[in-house]
């Protein structure tokens, strides 16, 4: 906790880095993550969902910036908010915004490639194929024996 000083120098920045931008990043991991998982076990393509979270994760992030930047305000004001101006979040939410988009590039990444028809049949038909295929290497060795 600061006590008996402006806010300004380490304050102003540990507010601005380091006091709610880990947990942000963390939070846009986790929601991609869910999203990605969830897609996943209900065979849901992803890219939808994903760009769906990636709006919702912009938006909350752009309210986010807007707050804290209300707050620096009244902090740099000393209770009179009006005295000075609102400062600037392009930046941040520009970092933030390529963090998004990074990490729902990396997600679709991550989402298994749809297996084919032939492959699915395979996998879930594998039994099958095996007795098929003694089969034709039994029906193979009687003719060839009888000849």
């Amino acid at each position: 906790m600061y006590r008996g000083i402006e806010f300004e120098g380490s304050p102003k920045e540990v507010f601005w880095t380091a006091l709610i931008q880990p947990y942000l990043k963390d939070l846009i991991a986790r929601s991609y993550f869910e999203t990605r998982t969830f897609c996943t076990a209900n065979q849901i393509d992803p890219k939808l969902p994903l760009d769906e979270t990636a709006r919702h994760l912009s938006l909350g992030a752009q309210r986010l910036f807007s707050r804290m930047a209300d707050i620096d305000r009244r902090l740099r004001g000393k209770g009179f908010p009006s005295s000075v101006d609102r400062r600037p979040t392009d930046r941040e939410e520009k970092a933030i915004q390529d963090y998004i988009d990074q990490r729902k590039h990396d997600e679709l990444g991550l989402v298994p490639k749809p297996k084919s028809r032939w492959n699915r049949f395979y996998h879930e038909q594998q039994f099958l194929i095996w007795v098929i295929g003694t089969i034709i290497a039994i029906a193979t060795i009687i003719v060839a024996a009888f000849q």
